[in-house]
């Protein structure tokens, strides 16, 4: 009948519900160890340790899987650098703790470790970015750069500086290294020992 379609058109159309949303306790990161510091090469550095915490009440988060990546840089999550593993994950202890191990390799350079817990797929991932610097080793070689096999009229200054370049055992140039030349015949004169590019450690 005309009335019973027209109360029909009028009633709004039913809206599905919108599905529900899974989302896990949300976690934060309170205390890191280990970030920032600096490490000779081919060392073990300080182990890397965070502490996780539920965001809610503060309280630390015991049993939670936390994540480490390497991102940048030479190095190993294992404590030896031999075995290369860049990726490790371990389960936060009683007091929400996270510590993994960390040896670096045979560059000087910066590397970059990721934790990371949680899951985005309930929108609770959080993320770390933690710093660490690779040094030199101690100075173990001296190599000629510039300046050998001169000649020059008595008297007269050399027209090429005397150079040398210091390195630890993996060739990585070492700053400030103490460097004495000295003439072992014949007459001469040294002028001031004077460094040239510090990240070269060249000396003049």
């Amino acid at each position: 009948p005309p009335a019973q379609a027209a109360e029909l058109a009028a009633a709004p159309a039913e809206i599905p519900a919108a599905p529900a949303i899974d989302m896990g306790p949300m976690y934060a990161f309170t205390e890191v160890a280990g970030s920032g510091q600096l490490v000779a090469v081919m060392r073990k550095a300080l182990p890397i340790e965070v502490k996780m915490i539920d965001a809610a009440n503060s309280q630390p988060v015991s049993d939670l899987p936390v994540t480490f990546e390497i991102i940048s840089g030479e190095g190993s999550l294992s404590g030896a650098v031999s075995d290369g593993t860049r990726k490790m994950t371990v389960k936060t202890d009683k007091t929400g703790k996270a510590i993994i191990p960390l040896a670096v390799g045979r560059k000087v350079e910066s590397i970059y470790v990721r934790a990371s817990a949680g899951d985005p797929a309930r929108f609770n991932l959080v993320e770390l970015t933690i710093p660490i610097t690779v040094t030199p080793g101690p100075p173990v070689k001296i190599e000629k750069v510039s300046g050998d096999l001169q000649e020059a009229i008595a008297g007269e200054e050399l027209k090429e500086a005397l150079a040398v370049r210091i390195t630890d055992e993996y060739g990585n140039p070492t700053p400030n290294a103490k460097i004495q030349y000295s003439i072992l015949k014949g007459n001469g004169r040294l002028d001031t020992i004077r460094l040239n590019d510090p990240r070269d450690n060249e000396s003049l």
